[in-house]
């Protein structure tokens, strides 16, 4: 008998074509009677944007604007994707009760995939594949195939169509 599906992790890089993969997510909770946690991941300022900021701020001040800028992303990154769920389950009461949770958190994508995922004991996970061809997987790899490398559970990988079903573009 396989595991009961209790909670799914959505992950989110807010694409124009989310709602495709988030779709899947919510078929899949109304399927297994689960809830559904969203998890979008904000990368860090690298290092070679630090530098020019370092060079005209003490590094106190530097450190305040950054905390104080990332907290309104955060801010508003989380209300964005409180919108997006509405705005696709408006329709779908049976898939409005699904959604638990949504997070946001900063830090390198697949290290927080897999701490959130670990943490929270999510059963599944489920992600888009936004490569563009092999190439793309040989020298750059991909968040999805990252994860898939590293994470102890199961993974549903949404391939992105150049045309949506419903008749939308990607």
């Amino acid at each position: 008998m396989l595991p009961r599906i209790r909670h799914i992790l959505y992950l989110t890089d807010l694409a124009k074509n989310s709602a495709y993969v988030f779709r899947y997510a919510v078929q899949l909770a109304k399927r297994f009677d689960a809830k559904i946690t969203i998890l979008h991941v904000v990368k860090r300022i690298d290092a070679a944007m630090e530098i020019p900021l370092l060079v005209h701020l003490q590094e106190d001040a530097y450190h305040k604007l950054i905390q104080e800028r990332e907290r309104d992303i955060i801010q508003e990154i989380k209300t964005h994707l409180h919108t997006f769920a509405e705005t696709e389950l408006q329709d779908d009461p049976e898939g409005t009760d699904r959604v638990a949770a949504i997070l946001v958190h900063e830090g390198e994508p697949v290290v927080e995939i897999l701490e959130t995922a670990a943490r929270l004991d999510v059963d599944v996970l489920v992600m888009g594949d936004h490569s563009k061809g092999v190439l793309a997987h040989t020298f750059l790899g991909s968040t999805a195939e990252r994860v898939l490398r590293h994470i102890r559970k199961p993974v549903l990988v949404v391939p992105i169509p150049k045309k949506i079903p419903d008749g939308g573009t990607v």
